[in-house]
């Protein structure tokens, strides 16, 4: 997946993948996902290890 920018959403990045199956846009104050299938449990592993390294100060 390879991340866009639009010049007239200064806040918003949009994440489409190559099948266009996967679709992700990250607004300032929203997360929007759209996908066929979601692992909930990857999803909740993978935020955890984000909100540790961001108490880490990784980040």
């Amino acid at each position: 997946m390879r991340p866009k920018r639009y010049p007239y959403q200064k806040n918003k990045l949009i994440i489409h993948s190559k099948n266009a199956k996967t679709k992700i846009e990250l607004d300032s104050r929203k997360i929007t996902i759209n996908v066929e299938e979601i692992d909930i449990e990857n999803l909740a592993n993978e935020i955890s290890k984000v909100q540790l390294a961001k108490e880490k100060g990784v980040y």
